[in-house]
């Protein structure tokens, strides 16, 4: 089985969040149940807002408009993304016969 693992919370080129796939180790039960494993956990992980923020970023990447691309992530007092979303045209409006210029052609 192969799972997609963030590997890093730093932004490449394309603005993206690095994601590699891993395969999944094999369960080692007479492993799991030692003492003598020196692990804890992870301490270097995002904040909620750090994460929050990022799915809004990432959101805006859906954005067709070429100066302007704005995501929202909206989260409830439990800490549960209740809606996503970005700026555009509304469903079912077509956006290949509208301008995108910030000017208008007459001026």
């Amino acid at each position: 089985e192969v799972k997609a693992e963030i590997k890093s919370c730093t932004q490449d080129d394309s603005d993206l969040p690095v994601i590699n796939s891993v395969k999944e180790p094999k369960a080692n039960t007479s492993s799991c149940l030692s003492s003598s494993s020196t692990t804890s956990k992870r301490e270097n992980y995002l904040s909620w807002d750090d994460y929050f923020m990022a799915v809004a970023m990432l959101s805006a990447k859906r954005s067709k408009d070429p100066s302007t691309q704005v995501g929202a992530c909206i989260v409830n007092d439990e800490r549960k993304i209740v809606g996503i979303g970005y700026n555009g045209f509304p469903t079912g409006c077509d956006d290949d016969h509208l301008p995108w210029s910030r000017k208008a052609d007459c001026e």
